[in-house]
């Protein structure tokens, strides 16, 4: 892998504020109720599906508080300040099963329902920190992108930080000799430097050691790869086979070292982990005999790279629908190679962004031999979405192509020196 390459991978780290129902609420109706903190995220789970977006059952959409208040077929569904006499609460809370809302599964939990009666007493106030369409629909950045590098001497990074710096009237400040290889050390190594060598180091009197400490530390390749393989070990989901109860799981250690040891390019590095040999426990019996040739020829060379695929949630003995290796691939691919998070919308429609379902359980049927169903916060929808890349306008993967080939253009098309997002 080219180390500081330009084109580092697009790890995007998604912090959720997952914001749980309030059981004050119930107690104390006159607490002022969130519309963006508490109300969004309960809606969401129980009524987007048919009333969010371009879905509007019945005519109703929950989509802007305009929307809510002009109501459905039959009328306004809510009376601001009038819970009790509101449609909205009353088919949340009836026990006619051919009104209640949501018509399937358990129903609003008592403090939940609390929740969005003190809302709608309390005038139905929207306090939406960003329109709903500007945060969803925010557009990709598809295009590939360098630095601007500020013209002088020393290297890139030196030079675009000290305009950084100049341009804040910083002054970059003078470290002791220990100070600095200590930093060092831990940059590029992972690791402090022993008593020994950092006394060796204060003690040379050569102008040039600092440069050269630092060249010598790039140039300790097995130190370089010790220390990434935390870091990537993270990412790509490598550990011990101890989860569930099934011997499928295959760890990458082995194969990962090896990569970081011998500097492997970043494309093949991830080419190989996308279009690594899918074992055959994994595939049906026309797979193996119709499709096993085709995919030996997928492979850049033979590896044991297929643990990234599989994940650790392949050891479970009966794994709920988004707990499927082929989906787990997806959502991994997506944050780690593409900066997006599709865990979200692996059950749901994403409320936060602009993945769905069909985008999600798409990708993942590109590890699939026939599609998978697409399963709704642990209910099956029937739905079977096509193998399909998440960006459309920069390729195509053929769904009724072998899986191997469908691997192999995934592959391709994250690569690609024209996808900005890799």
């Amino acid at each position: 892998m080219t180390r500081f390459s330009s084109r580092a991978p697009a790890v995007a780290l998604v912090l959720l504020a997952a914001v749980a129902s309030r059981p004050a609420r119930a107690s104390d109706p006159a607490a002022a109720v969130s519309y963006a903190k508490d109300v969004k995220v309960i809606l969401a789970h129980n009524c987007y599906e048919c009333h969010a977006k371009d879905k509007k059952k019945g005519a109703f959409s929950l989509n802007s508080r305009e929307l809510v208040l002009k109501g459905g077929e039959n009328g306004p569904n809510v009376v601001p300040g009038k819970a009790d006499e509101s449609d909205l609460i009353k088919r949340l809370t009836t026990d006619d099963e051919d009104l209640r809302m949501p018509p399937k599964g358990p129903g609003l939990k008592p403090a939940e329902v609390a929740v969005l009666k003190a809302w709608v007493d309390q005038g139905l106030k929207w306090d939406e920190i960003t329109p709903a369409d500007i945060a969803t629909r925010r557009p990709q950045n598809l295009k590939p992108r360098k630095p601007t590098v500020p013209p002088g001497e020393g290297p890139p990074v030196d030079r675009i930080l000290s305009a950084y710096l100049t341009a804040n009237g910083v002054k970059p400040g003078v470290v002791g000799d220990e100070v600095f290889a200590r930093r060092v050390y831990l940059d590029i190594v992972g690791l402090p430097p022993t008593p020994a060598q950092l006394a060796a180091f204060a003690a040379d009197a050569s102008a040039d050691k600092r440069r050269a400490l630092v060249r010598a530390l790039l140039a300790d390749d097995k130190a370089y790869a010790d220390h990434w393989m935390t870091f990537w070990q993270d990412h790509l989901r490598d550990g011990k086979k101890d989860i569930g109860t099934t011997d499928i799981f295959k760890p990458v250690t082995g194969w990962l070292h090896h990569a970081l040891l011998t500097n492997k390019p970043y494309d093949r590095f991830v080419a190989e982990l996308v279009t690594a040999k899918i074992p055959k426990d994994q595939m049906t019996e026309a797979e193996i005999s119709g499709q096993e040739k085709d995919r030996q020829k997928a492979l850049t060379d033979p590896n044991d790279a297929e643990g990234f695929l599989l994940g650790q949630l392949s050891g479970l003995e009966r794994p709920r629908g988004d707990q499927a290796w082929q989906v787990q691939a997806a959502q991994n691919i997506g944050q780690v190679f593409l900066g997006v998070q599709l865990k979200c919308a692996t059950c749901h429609d994403s409320f936060i962004d602009q993945w769905t379902m069909r985008d999600a359980w798409s990708l993942a049927n590109v590890f699939a031999n026939d599609p998978l169903e697409a399963v709704r916060c642990e209910q099956p929808t029937g739905k079977r979405f096509e193998a399909r890349f998440l960006y459309p306008d920069m390729g195509s993967i053929d769904p009724k192509a072998p899986v191997a080939e469908r691997q192999r253009k995934l592959a391709e098309l994250l690569t690609s020196p024209q996808n900005g997002r890799f």
